[in-house]
C-alpha cells in the first residue's frame, strides 16, 4: 500500500475540499492558518496524482470477477462522518482549534493505519468507482477504476494493498476501442 508518509500524504488528499473550504472561511481573519491548510490539500493531492502514476507501473494480473458490489457509498458516508463536523469549529477560540487538531489527528491516524486509501472523495472526483469484487476461485477485493465492472469481467489489475485492487489504465481502453 505504501509507506507511512505517502499514506498520510493519501490522507491529506481526502480532505483536499475541505482545505479549500478553511481557506476561504478563514483567509481573511487567519491567513496564515487558511494558507498551511491549503498548503497540506495540495500536498495531499500532489501525493495521490504520484502515487495513482506510479501505482500504474506495477506488474499486472489477470482476475475474473465472480460478483461485483458498487462501494460508492462509502464515500459519502466519509463526507459526512468526517467533513461536516469540521465546519461548525471556529477558529477564535483556541481550545476548540486544538480540538479539532487532536480529532483530525485521530481521524489521519485510523486512515493511515487501516490503509482507507480508496475512501477518498478525490478519487471519485476524479473518475474513480469503487467496487466490492469476489474474484473466481476465492477472494473478496476493493477495486479502484474508471468503469463500471460487472460480474464475468476479466480484469488487468494491480495489487495497491492486501484486499485493495486497482485496474490499469489500458484495459479501460481497450475495451472502449473494441
Amino acid at each position: 500500500m505504501g509507506s507511512i508518509p505517502v499514506r498520510f500524504l493519501l490522507f491529506l488528499s481526502a480532505y483536499f475540499p475541505l482545505s479549500l473550504v478553511f481557506c476561504g472561511v478563514y483567509l481573511k481573519d487567519h491567513r496564515n492558518l487558511a494558507l498551511f491548510c491549503l498548503l497540506f490539500g495540495v500536498l495531499g493531492l500532489a501525493g495521490l496524482r504520484r502515487y495513482m502514476t506510479s501505482a500504474q507501473t506495477l506488474a499486472p494480473l489477470r482476475v475474473r470477477v465472480e460478483n461485483v458490489q458498487r462501494r460508492e457509498m462509502d464515500v459519502v458516508r466519509n463526507l459526512l462522518a468526517y467533513l461536516l463536523p469540521f465546519l461548525a469549529i471556529a477558529f477564535s477560540d483556541w481550545l476548540r482549534a486544538a480540538s479539532l487538531g487532536i480529532f483530525f489527528f485521530i481521524v489521519g491516524f485510523v486512515y493511515v493505519r487501516s490503509n482507507l486509501v480508496h475512501v477518498n472523495p478525490i478519487l471519485n472526483l476524479c473518475g474513480f468507482r469503487i467496487h466490492e469484487i469476489k474474484l473466481e476461485g476465492g477472494g473478496t477485493h476493493s477495486l479502484l477504476s474508471r468503469r463500471q465492472i460487472g460480474r464475468g469481467d476479466s480484469l488487468l489489475v494491480v495489487k495497491l494493498g492486501n484486499d485493495l485492487l486497482l485496474e490499469k489504465k489500458h484495459e479501460c481502453s481497450a475495451r472502449a476501442q473494441a
